[in-house]
Parts: C-alpha cells; sequence; structure tokens
C-alpha cells in the first residue's frame, strides 16, 4: 500500500514540475518571440529612414 501512495505522490509532483516547466519554457519562448519581431521592425524603420535620406537614382537619360 505504500508504494502506490509514494507512485500517487510523485506522480502528482511530477506532473506539477512538467507543467510548470512547460509554462516556464512557454513564457520564454514568447519573450523571445516579441523580442524578435520588436527588433525586426526597428531594423525596418532604420532601413526605411536610410533609403529616404539616400539620394535618389535618376532614371531619367
Amino acid at each position: 500500500m505504500q508504494d502506490t501512495k509514494g507512485d500517487e505522490f510523485t506522480g502528482r509532483m511530477l506532473g506539477a514540475i512538467n507543467s510548470m516547466l512547460v509554462e516556464m519554457m512557454s513564457a520564454i519562448a514568447r519573450k523571445d518571440y516579441e523580442q524578435l519581431r520588436e527588433r525586426q521592425a526597428q531594423r525596418i524603420e532604420k532601413a526605411n529612414i536610410r533609403a529616404s535620406r539616400s539620394t535618389p537614382i535618376c532614371t531619367s537619360v
């Protein structure tokens, strides 16, 4: 009987730890994704500013 109670407790503890780890990894992945999107937006904005400041290429001959 003791083994089944211990196994049940261990199983519940491992389940709780697994759930916490999954939540933690999900939060880290979400943060990384948001940072990536923010950096991409900054790079695009910077490239657009550089492009607008550069001299246009003369296409008429």
